[in-house]
């Protein structure tokens, strides 16, 4: 794993029907492993993932909990206004 902040980018984006979402880029030193881990990470605290459009978690602590996880994990996260 790549010791670097950050490794994903995450976007807020309008909601389309009446629900946020959010595109995720990761940086392109990740290996298919680590984007796995950091998508089991994503649906533990709640995400839903359809490839690189993530719909987030309707409890306010899984935001929160994604990021403390993925730091402790050893990867950033920088999440972006649209």
């Amino acid at each position: 794993m790549i010791q670097s902040n950050p490794l994903i980018i995450v976007k807020w984006q309008a909601p389309t029907v009446g629900v946020y979402t959010l595109a995720v880029r990761y940086a392109e030193v990740l290996t298919p492993a680590d984007r796995a881990t950091i998508e089991q990470i994503a649906v533990k605290w709640g995400f839903v993932i359809d490839n690189n459009l993530w719909t987030p978690p309707e409890s306010n602590e899984g935001i929160p909990g994604f990021r403390n996880e993925l730091a402790r994990a050893g990867y950033g996260s920088k999440f972006e206004e649209e």
